[in-house]
């Protein structure tokens, strides 16, 4: 199965459950929003929630009920202040490993290349915001009679 840009950004194709609807980052961000909303808003507003819903939907389609377990998950620690998603989503990934292993090879690529741009965002201050990236040096300018 191949996976295509949408929307919302790469597309997480994936036969969790052997059929072959897929699942793209923003349908799932879009389908769990009020569960994570309503367990700490900070989820849904971080960059990494969308892994995190897809991880959700995948772990719901293996026969987890998400619903009941993922507010035992949040509560084991209180979830950091950074990447509270990407926190919740590992402890999800250690009860529930066949949510990591249905996910195409081209998504997990599409997830290694999240992670290193998050880890170089994070070690620069730049955290994919345009309004916060530092230009870098700016070339000359050239115009008439320069």
């Amino acid at each position: 199965m191949a996976a295509h840009d949408t929307a919302g950004g790469p597309a997480t194709q994936v036969a969790a459950d052997g059929s072959s609807e897929p699942i793209t980052a923003q349908w799932a961000a879009t389908r769990w929003r009020d569960v994570g909303l309503a367990l700490d808003p900070r989820l849904v507003a971080g960059r990494d929630w969308p892994r995190l819903a897809v991880t959700l939907e995948l772990a719901s389609r293996t026969g987890y009920n998400v619903q009941e377990q993922l507010p035992r998950l949040a509560a084991l620690q209180p979830l950091p202040d950074e990447q509270p998603a990407s926190a919740l989503r590992s402890r999800l990934l250690r009860e529930v490993p066949p949510a990591r292993t249905t996910a195409t090879p081209q998504v997990r690529r599409a997830a290694d290349r999240q992670r290193i741009a998050d880890a170089a965002a994070a070690h620069t201050g730049n955290n994919h915001d345009p309004a916060r990236r530092d230009p870098g040096p700016s070339a000359p300018r050239r115009g008439p009679g320069r």
